[in-house]
């Protein structure tokens, strides 16, 4: 059976530690699925508009061969990062049990995780190996295959994207008759109509791609 599991590790545990030091405010997003073997992601977003930084930063990461900056969204930009053949004994761990990561958060803090193992039995090895070498992590919660669609759609999305459609839920607008208007939303978000009105169609965009595939 299919395990998800949520974990907490430090962020010098995982990748992008350099490059989250740097600036304790930043916040990276793992966008899509990351298969830890091939060490490749498509894309990561990160919550700055600073390119020349963002390229130096994270382009200088030891864990990082190659960075493209190919686009700005929500207030940060978007990223295609080429993994570098450097690990960590974590990365190695969950490498060996054929995780794949659904989602994931960095800060100077630490990495909040969203891995799928493929059986329970892997994600147990996981642990066990994790506590015999002393890595550092703590286990948030643990579902069974019968839950994974949940971390689909949540892994899809960015924060920006999730609490814009949050609000637009709550507000009402897309009610019928609608109880709100885009620029009630986008005053409710701080942001202007259009950023809002972007926000609203990458989200969802991103949850029917993954409800209708």
């Amino acid at each position: 059976m299919v395990v998800c599991t949520r974990v907490r590790i430090p962020a010098d545990e995982f990748l992008l530690a350099d490059a989250l030091s740097e600036r304790p405010g930043v916040r990276i997003e793992l966008e899509r699925v990351v298969p830890f073997r091939e060490r490749t992601t498509p894309t990561l977003w990160i919550a700055s508009q600073d390119a020349p930084w963002v390229t130096q930063a994270v382009g200088g990461d030891e864990t990082v061969d190659e960075v493209e900056v190919l686009d700005a969204v929500d207030g940060g930009l978007v990223l295609q990062v080429d993994w570098a053949a450097t690990s960590t004994p974590f990365l190695d761990v969950i490498a060996e049990a054929d995780a794949t990561c659904l989602k994931g958060i960095g800060t100077a803090d630490g990495w909040s995780l969203t891995l799928r193992y493929p059986t329970h039995e892997a994600f147990t090895a996981s642990y066990h190996r994790c506590s015999d070498e002393d890595i550092e992590f703590s286990v948030e919660s643990v579902r069974s295959s019968a839950g994974i669609a949940d971390y689909g759609v949540e892994s899809m999305l960015t924060e920006p994207q999730r609490e814009a459609l949050n609000e637009a839920l709550a507000c009402g607008y897309f009610d019928v008759p609608r109880g709100a208007t885009l620029q009630t939303l986008a005053d409710r978000l701080g942001i202007s109509d259009t950023a809002a009105s972007q926000r609203l169609r990458r989200g969802i965009q991103k949850v029917l791609s993954e409800q209708l595939r």
